[in-house]
């Protein structure tokens, strides 16, 4: 077996944006949201470091209140959004009549808010 025998090896890319992170990034440690805050920190020191004569240590402390994650932010949305929309449709006059005339029955998990795709 020779340098030769070797098979072309193509190597590409796919990148897709993650809806979980505030950057979109992904991947170990999110590394890649790791780098912009520190940078964009020690690009502020260093503008901030002639108007005050030498540049600032910034520090970030943690917030005493938790945080609610883009995740949580937009899961706890979405649960408003089908609340919503259960609640306008059982409140529908002709949904009522349906129910106490007829003993119709919602469909579990058959609701959905008009900008969900289905």
């Amino acid at each position: 077996v020779g340098t030769t025998d070797v098979p072309r090896i193509d190597v590409s890319h796919l990148e897709t944006r993650s809806q979980d992170t505030l950057l979109g990034t992904k991947g170990m440690g999110e590394g890649g949201a790791i780098s912009p805050p520190a940078a964009i920190t020690s690009a502020v020191a260093d503008a901030l470091a002639p108007v005050l004569g030498e540049a600032p240590q910034i520090r970030f402390e943690a917030a005493a209140q938790p945080v609610e994650s883009l995740s949580a932010r937009n899961e706890r949305a979405r649960d408003e959004r089908q609340s919503a929309a259960e609640a306008a449709f059982m409140s529908d006059p002709d949904v009522q009549r349906l129910i106490s005339q007829h003993g119709a029955r919602l469909v579990p998990d058959s609701i959905r808010p008009l900008d969900e795709p289905h």
